[in-house]
């Protein structure tokens, strides 16, 4: 009886040790998407607004 007790309880300490590594490794993995996201996209999106709108003035011909 005290050697199932003692696998049960070494069993829950090694689950509870998985799912504490696997809550660590999305939250790592949610953190990065979540800095891209709301970092480095809006970054991207300004400059390709902005590269455009260089563009679109440098490409219109001169008026006189």
């Amino acid at each position: 009886m005290g050697s199932r007790l003692l696998t049960g309880g070494i069993l829950a300490v090694i689950g509870l040790i998985t799912v504490k590594l696997l809550i660590g490794v999305f939250g790592f993995i949610a953190a990065v998407f979540g800095f891209l996201f709301f970092k480095v996209l809006p970054i991207v999106l300004i400059g390709w607004i902005v590269m455009r709108i260089v563009r679109t003035f440098r490409d219109r011909p001169e008026q006189v």
